[in-house]
Formats: structure tokens, C-alpha cells, sequence
């Protein structure tokens, strides 16, 4: 009888604990999935990100999604007048366009989706195929509840619980908030210190030339067909990258490989797909040129605020609005934004080879930098 009073005892004290870590998990909601909202800090809302975004695909059903990785990720807002509503953040930090593709065909299933802006940038092809080992699994019958009972997401509950009070990390639509990427950038010492230890120093140290330039563009082939065969509207915009950014790439891997070649075989390609299919090519927008805004320079007195980066990698949302106002215009070719074809993409090219001396100065720049 004992025996089996302890039993039941630890039935019923094993059951009330796994029922307080789902209510628990519930309320302080780590993951921003089930929207308590009591808890606006949660510093480990980007661990379930990926899945988090099939969920709220699938609960929105969104006419509109941008994709790419977290430079659009932190800047875009989905309620800018450019995208038809309802419209998701589907951008993720170091986010592939394997993973890009995943999120377009969940949101093409939820029957709604009509418009798609893909964000393009270096980092986009060199991590085309790039997946978690669990990534496939989120999308089979998503449940906002199975993580409830995870004791993984009791733990993040209690970090969370903790830091109280703190400023947010996220807004509800995805983006990173301003307060908290200010304050990120002047616990390191300023928006040019920053830049340089956190980002330039080390930017492409592990790629080499020979395997950059074996790209492969298989994956931005299928969103292509993707949106032509669901006749969704795609716009391809290319990230305002500063122009210090380009010249750390220049010094690793060299613009030609990493910067305009793959530009050259991004218009071949949308303009191939398109002709087989009988359709009209895509609009391709690059924004990554040299300009006034792309060497804005970046300040070094710690008080100082930056107007439109907040290091050479990412851009504010001031810009990315910018970007999608310049989006909403026919005709597209100004300083800031220039709309690429295989007409004209050798002399853009070629003019933007020829103004980058105008905009910073490379031995300069190495000599700072690298100390070369």
C-alpha cells in the first residue's frame, strides 16, 4: 500500500510540475507565440525564430512576405505602404535562400500570397544550401503547443522572466528595436569602433576566392519558377551595403567575385527563367552603390548618432523605408537606386567601378583596418 501511496504521490507531484512549466511557458511566452505579451523583453525569442515564422505564416496567411537574412530582418517594416496587408517578416538572421524558398512555398500553401520581396546581398549565395539539421521538420504539422511542455523552453522561460524590465529586443512585426540596437552599439564603444571590432576586421576571413566563385544558383531558380508558376509578384532588391563593407570584401575575396559577377548572373538568370516560361522577367533593383548614403561616414565620438547604419553591415529602417519608397516607382535608376538588365548591367557595373575612389580611399581604408 505504501508502495503505491508513493506512487500516486509522484504521479500527482510530476503531474502539477509539468502542468505549472506549460503554464508557466504559456504566460511568460519566450518565444512571442502566443502573443501574453506580459514579458516584452525576451532575449530568446531568436532561438525558435525559424519556427516561430512557420507558425505565424500559417496563423496571418499573409498577402504579402519579404525573405532574406537579418539585414532586412531588423530594418523592414511590413506595414509600410509598399506591401499589400496583411504582410510578414519571413527575414531571418544568416538566413539561406534554401530557407527563403521553405518560407515562400509554406506561404504560397496558405492560399493568400500574392507579392514577395527578395532581398539580396553577398551573403545570400554564399550560403544558398544552408540549413539547422531540424529546419524541414518545422513545417510538418506546426503546433504552437509543442514546445509548451519543453523544458528547454522553461529554462528560456525563467531567463526571460528574469530580465524584466529590460528594453525590447524585438517589435512584434520582427524587426530588431532601435533602443536596443543603440544601446548594443555604444556598450561597444560607438557606432565606428563597432563597425571595425565586431564586423570589418574579420568580415569573409573564412572564404577564399576559388570557393566563392563557385556559386550556385540552383535554389534562386526555384523561387524564381516558384513565384512566375503562383503568379505572384516578385520584386529582387539588392542590400545598400556601406561602402566600408565592400572594401573588407575586396580586401578578402575581391568586388569582382563576391560583388558583380554574381549581379551579372542574377539578371541572366531571371531573364532565362522568365523567357522559358513565357513570362516577363522579374524587376531587380540594386541599391548597392556607392553613393552619399553608402559612405555616410560613420561616427566616431561615442555620442554621435548614425543616420542611416548601424555598422557597415546593417542598415536602419530609415533606409530600408527609403528603399521601399524608391520600390513603389516605375523606371527605377537614380543615384540610389538603379534597376538592373542584361541592357544595361556591364556599364552599371563599370560606372560603379569607377566612382568607388570618389566615395573611400582603399589603402586608407587597409591601413586602418587591417594595417596594411
Amino acid at each position: 500500500m505504501k508502495f503505491k501511496k508513493w506512487i500516486l504521490t509522484f504521479l500527482v507531484i510530476s503531474s502539477s510540475f509539468i502542468l505549472f512549466v506549460a503554464i508557466f511557458n504559456y504566460i511568460v511566452d519566450p518565444y512571442r507565440i502566443y502573443n501574453t505579451n506580459i514579458f516584452k523583453y525576451k532575449p530568446k525569442e531568436d532561438l525558435q525564430a525559424r519556427f516561430t515564422k512557420v507558425l505565424k505564416i500559417q496563423q496571418i496567411k499573409p498577402v504579402s512576405i519579404f525573405l532574406g537574412n537579418s539585414r532586412p530582418q531588423r530594418a523592414f517594416n511590413s506595414a509600410h505602404r509598399y506591401f499589400t496587408q496583411p504582410a510578414f517578416n519571413a527575414a531571418l538572421p544568416g538566413s539561406s535562400l534554401y530557407e527563403a524558398k521553405a518560407y515562400l512555398q509554406w506561404a504560397i500553401k496558405q492560399e493568400n500570397l500574392k507579392q514577395v520581396l527578395l532581398v539580396f546581398d553577398d551573403k545570400t549565395l554564399l550560403s544558398s544550401n544552408s540549413k539547422l539539421d531540424d529546419f524541414d521538420e518545422y513545417f510538418k504539422n506546426p503546433n504552437p503547443y509543442k514546445i509548451l511542455f519543453s523544458f528547454q523552453t522553461f529554462r528560456d522561460s525563467i531567463a526571460t522572466a528574469f530580465n524584466y524590465g529590460k528594453i525590447p529586443l524585438y517589435e512584434p512585426d520582427g524587426r530588431r528595436t532601435e533602443a536596443s540596437l543603440l544601446e548594443e552599439v555604444q556598450k561597444n564603444g560607438g557606432y565606428y569602433k563597432y563597425s571595425i571590432n565586431t564586423l570589418e576586421n574579420g568580415y569573409m576571413a573564412k572564404y577564399n576566392k576559388n570557393e566563392v566563385s563557385k556559386l550556385s544558383y540552383k535554389v534562386f531558380i526555384d523561387i524564381l519558377k516558384e513565384c512566375h508558376d503562383n503568379n505572384i509578384k516578385l520584386d529582387i532588391a539588392i542590400s545598400p551595403l556601406h561602402v566600408r563593407l565592400l572594401e573588407a570584401m575586396d580586401y578578402r575575396v575581391g568586388l569582382d567575385v563576391v560583388w558583380y559577377e554574381w549581379k551579372k548572373q542574377i539578371v541572366a538568370i531571371n531573364e532565362e527563367v522568365a523567357l522559358k516560361l513565357g513570362k516577363k522577367p522579374f524587376r531587380i533593383i540594386d541599391f548597392g552603390l556607392y553613393n552619399d548614403i553608402t559612405a555616410q561616414e560613420l561616427p566616431k565620438d561615442i555620442n554621435q548618432t548614425s543616420k542611416y547604419y548601424w555598422e557597415a553591415s546593417h542598415y536602419k529602417t530609415k533606409l530600408a523605408d527609403m528603399m521601399l519608397d524608391t520600390l513603389m516607382q516605375q523606371n527605377i535608376d537614380n543615384d540610389f537606386g538603379v534597376e538592373i538588365t542584361s541592357k544595361n548591367i556591364d556599364a552599371h557595373i563599370e560606372k560603379q567601378k569607377s566612382l568607388r575612389s570618389k566615395f573611400i580611399n582603399t589603402q586608407e581604408y587597409r591601413r586602418e583596418v587591417f594595417g596594411d
